[in-house]
């Protein structure tokens, strides 16, 4: 026969459960933090879980008018360009209006492999870009006439209206 109440190993942990938060309350931030580290979550909105920076992915977001040869509206798209810095867009943009290579070796100087390969299949995806060689994509994708437009109207912005001027 078994000899002791199963409520002594329940009001053990009971005790030590209650003893350790009256510890973390004694300094609030120590509990904070200890909960944000087993959440996982920013709870206080200081940028920070637990003691880490938050980590946040950036995109630059815009969309896109597409115009006919004529002028007239064919339609208007959300385009999502992984790794939020507009002026890296921008600066690739001039460059390849200018005739400098649409590759990843290229522009290295401000995208990293992985941050262009996702560019390129986001242009590829929404018809801006195509594989010179479908079979082969050594051989790199190019722009297509509505990226080529596309790279132009980043490349040249329209600027702010004037002061006392209303978009």
């Amino acid at each position: 026969s078994q000899s002791g109440s199963p409520w002594l190993p329940i009001s053990a942990f009971g005790l030590t459960f209650t003893g350790a938060w009256l510890l973390l309350l004694a300094d609030h931030r120590s509990l904070l933090r200890t909960v944000e580290r087993i959440t996982q979550r920013d709870l206080d909105g200081d940028g920070r879980v637990a003691d880490k920076p938050v980590e946040v992915e950036r995109r630059v977001s815009f969309n896109a008018v597409e115009l006919s040869p004529t002028g007239r509206y064919l339609r208007s798209r959300r385009i999502d360009i992984p790794r939020g810095d507009e002026r890296a867009v921008c600066e690739m943009a001039r460059g390849v209006i200018a005739n400098k290579a649409f590759t990843q070796r290229e522009w290295a100087h401000i995208y990293n492999r992985d941050e262009f390969n996702a560019l390129r299949d986001a242009l590829i995806k929404l018809g801006y870009a195509a594989w010179r060689d479908p079979d082969d994509h050594k051989l790199s994708a190019y722009l297509l006439p509505p990226g080529r437009a596309l790279f132009r109207a980043l490349a040249e912005p329209t600027p702010p209206p004037a002061q006392g001027e209303t978009p």
